[in-house]
């Protein structure tokens, strides 16, 4: 018995030591910057990680106008399209739940008006499923409730770990100096062109066929805290207890993102997923922009792409610019919802189909058979 217990105590106290060991070890390291802010510059996370980057970085500083959404707006509104107390903090996939966090992570002192850019995909269940995938660490929120008990799953958390072994390795041949600090939030779009033709909007249509899109497109209650609606809902009644003006904004699609939705047997969804949010702006009395169709914008010739777009869902340059002048224009834009009734934005849709289908030069049919007999090297899609 007595060995028993020693074997007991042992194994106890050899936990309890690694336990003390990797937080303090994670503490002291401090890959993320948490504990000395004189330091932050010094970490090569935020040369290594967005998402880690812009959370961490978000708390220290004080705007009066954000946007928050994923690469499409973290592109597409970059520093030349708004003013010096605008910040920036949309990221490569930023879930709903992770701008939620975001909102309730940052200092809103100052904060008068929430603009969140609205993605269709990535309110499917696979992008919800693989949230945690893609970086997603809910304990470097440590401005919410349980702070202590945050920092301490934080810092027993391989992925700490990890990070604190790099800033080891390569810290000192990473470091940020402080121009570079302050440009953490200034998004650069990128002048490189790519060819689009019938190849690239093949390769498109597999990358969209191999994401789940079964779920999630209507509005309705959920218990799971990565409901992508839900968490809107949250971030709507945050700003109007906190009295901050809030813009949802579903964010502009080149025709050919809408062929090939329509293609995937998604347009019906597409149109529910819209007429969610026309209801919930409705429900709540708050401004909605649906910039999805954008005359002379969105419907633009394959041979001209390049002008306003850099891939289906990522806007550029000009259309910048207009998307910025027409959210200034407020309620009297012509697309917001109260100017652009469901029915006419439908309209409008389907007309950007049936012109994508004309500047493509072939029925999608002969399309889709080009695919199948691989004409297109390397592009396969699933029945």
């Amino acid at each position: 018995m007595n060995n028993y217990n020693r074997l007991v105590a042992i194994i106890v106290s050899v936990i309890f030591i690694s336990i003390s060991f990797f937080i303090t070890f994670n503490i002291y390291i401090d890959p993320y910057g948490i504990y000395s802010n004189h330091n932050q510059k010094n970490k090569m996370i935020y040369k290594q990680n967005e998402r880690i980057r812009k959370i961490i970085l978000s708390k220290k500083l004080s705007a009066k106008k954000i946007f928050l959404g994923t690469s499409t707006i973290r592109d597409g509104i970059t520093k030349e399209y708004y003013d010096s107390d605008t910040i920036n903090l949309s990221f490569n996939s930023q879930s709903p739940y992770e701008s939620l966090m975001m909102i309730k992570n940052i200092n809103r002192t100052d904060l008068k008006e929430v603009n969140l850019g609205l993605d269709f995909f990535i309110f499917s269940k696979y992008w919800e499923d693989t949230l945690y995938l893609r970086g997603f660490n809910e304990n470097l929120y440590l401005n919410n409730k349980l702070k202590f008990l945050k920092l301490i799953k934080l810092n027993l958390s391989l992925d700490t770990f990890k990070s604190s072994l790099a800033e080891i390795k390569y810290g000192d041949s990473k470091n940020l100096i402080d121009s570079q600090i302050n440009n953490v939030f200034i998004n650069f779009q990128s002048t490189d062109y790519e060819t689009f033709d019938k190849e690239k909007i093949a390769y498109f249509l597999k990358r969209l066929n191999q994401f789940n899109y079964d779920e999630n497109y209507s509005y309705s209650d959920s218990y799971s805290k990565l409901n992508s609606f839900a968490a809107i809902i949250d971030i709507i009644e945050l700003c109007l207890k906190e009295g901050l003006k809030i813009n949802l904004i579903i964010n502009p699609t080149h025709n050919s993102e809408k062929f090939l939705l329509d293609s995937l047997n998604l347009k019906e969804k597409y149109f529910d997923w819209v007429s969610s949010f026309y209801s919930i702006s409705d429900k709540y009395n708050i401004n909605l922009y649906n910039f999805s169709v954008i005359n002379n914008y969105t419907n633009i010739d394959i041979e001209s792409f390049n002008k306003y777009f850099s891939d289906p869902i990522h806007f550029r340059l000009d259309l910048s610019k207009k998307y910025i002048s027409e959210l200034n224009l407020n309620n009297f834009s012509k697309y917001h919802y109260k100017n652009m009734n469901d029915q006419a934005f439908r309209a409008y849709y389907n007309a950007e189909i049936e012109y994508f289908i004309s500047d493509l030069g072939i029925s999608f049919n002969h399309f889709l058979n080009d695919i199948k007999q691989k004409k297109f090297i390397g592009i396969e899609i699933n029945e």
